[in-house]
């Protein structure tokens, strides 16, 4: 290997500054799109963990108001229950009190 560093024209030089400054550029550019397109992916994403809590805030309400319908549902069903054997005892006592005719 030749340890000797090689000469260039001025013009050579600065033509490969040229090349160097504008891929340093280009590199910037594309640094800063990246930084942009990862601080909208942020902002996408606490907008995203917004809607996801309030998502589970609804959720958890209609779990609970599912709770309390069905509770309402059981002791209703309970009551209607209740109220169609009553019926059937009156209906018995009746056809006891006054049979049929036939």
């Amino acid at each position: 290997m030749n340890d000797q560093p090689a000469y260039v024209t001025r013009e050579e030089f600065e033509r490969r500054m040229r090349v160097l400054e504008g891929e340093v550029e280009g590199e910037k550019a594309v640094s800063r799109h990246i930084l942009e397109q990862t601080r909208r992916n942020g902002d996408y994403l606490t907008a995203m963990r917004s809607e996801f809590g309030a998502l589970e805030s609804r959720v958890d309400h209609l779990a609970g108001e599912v709770a309390l319908i069905k509770g309402v549902l059981s002791s209703h069903t309970a009551l209607l229950n209740v109220l169609v054997q009553d019926v059937g005892q009156i209906r018995t006592l009746l056809t006891r009190r006054d049979p049929p005719q036939g």
